[in-house]
Protein backbone atom coordinates (compact mmCIF):
# COMPACT_ATOMS: atom_id res chain seq x y z
CA UNK A 1 0.00 0.00 0.00
CA UNK A 2 1.02 3.60 -1.03
CA UNK A 3 1.95 5.59 2.15
CA UNK A 4 -0.43 8.84 2.52
CA UNK A 5 1.81 11.91 3.39
CA UNK A 6 1.66 15.34 4.55
CA UNK A 7 2.27 16.56 1.06
CA UNK A 8 -0.22 14.54 -0.44
CA UNK A 9 -3.17 15.72 1.68
CA UNK A 10 -2.07 19.83 1.41
CA UNK A 11 -2.08 19.26 -2.23
CA UNK A 12 -5.31 17.79 -2.59
CA UNK A 13 -6.82 20.30 -0.28
CA UNK A 14 -5.50 22.93 -3.02
CA UNK A 15 -7.17 21.39 -5.62
CA UNK A 16 -10.42 21.00 -3.87
CA UNK A 17 -10.21 25.10 -3.05
CA UNK A 18 -8.57 25.93 -6.61
CA UNK A 19 -12.12 23.74 -8.11
CA UNK A 20 -14.45 25.99 -6.24
CA UNK A 21 -13.21 28.76 -7.20
CA UNK A 22 -12.83 28.08 -10.85
CA UNK A 23 -16.71 28.30 -11.11
CA UNK A 24 -17.88 24.70 -11.04
CA UNK A 25 -20.19 25.82 -8.63
CA UNK A 26 -23.23 27.63 -9.94
CA UNK A 27 -23.52 30.98 -8.30
CA UNK A 28 -26.75 32.40 -7.16
CA UNK A 29 -25.78 35.94 -9.51
CA UNK A 30 -28.77 38.26 -11.24
CA UNK A 31 -28.51 38.76 -14.70
CA UNK A 32 -27.62 42.51 -15.70
CA UNK A 33 -30.54 42.40 -17.73
CA UNK A 34 -32.65 41.67 -14.94
CA UNK A 35 -30.98 44.70 -13.02
CA UNK A 36 -31.97 46.98 -15.88
CA UNK A 37 -35.57 45.99 -16.08
CA UNK A 38 -35.78 46.18 -12.18
CA UNK A 39 -34.31 49.23 -12.33
CA UNK A 40 -36.66 50.46 -15.35
CA UNK A 41 -39.28 49.73 -13.35
CA UNK A 42 -38.91 51.40 -10.39
CA UNK A 43 -38.38 54.63 -12.36
CA UNK A 44 -41.47 53.90 -14.45
CA UNK A 45 -43.26 53.52 -11.21
CA UNK A 46 -41.98 56.56 -9.52
CA UNK A 47 -42.39 59.02 -12.29
CA UNK A 48 -46.44 57.92 -12.69
CA UNK A 49 -46.30 58.20 -8.90
CA UNK A 50 -45.01 61.76 -9.66
CA UNK A 51 -47.43 62.76 -12.58
CA UNK A 52 -50.63 61.77 -10.60
CA UNK A 53 -49.97 62.84 -6.71
CA UNK A 54 -47.38 65.69 -7.78
CA UNK A 55 -47.99 69.50 -7.91
CA UNK A 56 -50.28 69.55 -11.10
CA UNK A 57 -51.49 65.93 -9.64
CA UNK A 58 -55.65 66.71 -9.31
CA UNK A 59 -55.48 67.85 -13.35
CA UNK A 60 -53.19 64.93 -14.41
CA UNK A 61 -55.64 62.38 -12.59
CA UNK A 62 -58.45 64.34 -13.92
CA UNK A 63 -56.78 63.91 -17.54
CA UNK A 64 -56.23 60.27 -17.16
CA UNK A 65 -59.27 59.45 -15.94
CA UNK A 66 -60.92 61.02 -18.95
CA UNK A 67 -58.37 59.04 -21.56
CA UNK A 68 -59.37 55.80 -19.63
CA UNK A 69 -63.05 56.20 -20.29
CA UNK A 70 -62.69 57.04 -23.76
CA UNK A 71 -60.58 54.31 -24.36
CA UNK A 72 -62.72 51.83 -22.76
CA UNK A 73 -65.31 53.14 -25.14
CA UNK A 74 -63.72 53.09 -28.46
CA UNK A 75 -62.93 48.66 -27.02
CA UNK A 76 -66.61 48.14 -26.65
CA UNK A 77 -67.25 49.68 -29.80
CA UNK A 78 -64.10 48.10 -31.55
CA UNK A 79 -65.88 45.19 -30.12
CA UNK A 80 -69.00 45.83 -31.57
CA UNK A 81 -67.70 46.37 -34.74
CA UNK A 82 -65.99 42.87 -34.62
CA UNK A 83 -68.91 41.03 -34.31
CA UNK A 84 -71.12 42.46 -37.09
CA UNK A 85 -68.13 42.04 -39.78
CA UNK A 86 -68.01 38.64 -39.81
CA UNK A 87 -68.18 37.68 -43.31
CA UNK A 88 -66.89 40.96 -45.31
CA UNK A 89 -64.20 40.06 -47.76
CA UNK A 90 -62.46 42.82 -46.28
CA UNK A 91 -60.59 41.77 -43.01
CA UNK A 92 -62.88 42.99 -40.14
CA UNK A 93 -60.21 44.94 -38.06
CA UNK A 94 -59.31 47.51 -40.87
CA UNK A 95 -63.22 47.79 -41.36
CA UNK A 96 -63.90 48.18 -37.45
CA UNK A 97 -61.18 50.77 -37.70
CA UNK A 98 -62.71 52.79 -40.49
CA UNK A 99 -65.99 52.59 -39.05
CA UNK A 100 -65.14 54.04 -35.91
CA UNK A 101 -63.22 56.91 -37.16
CA UNK A 102 -65.92 57.95 -39.48
CA UNK A 103 -68.32 57.93 -36.21
CA UNK A 104 -66.05 60.67 -34.89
Amino acid sequence: MRKVGENHLKNSMKKKIVSKKSGKKKKNRMSVGKMVAIGAGAAALGAGAYYLLGPKGKAHRKKTKALAVKMAKAGKEMEKEWESLNNRVRPAPVQAKKAIKKRE
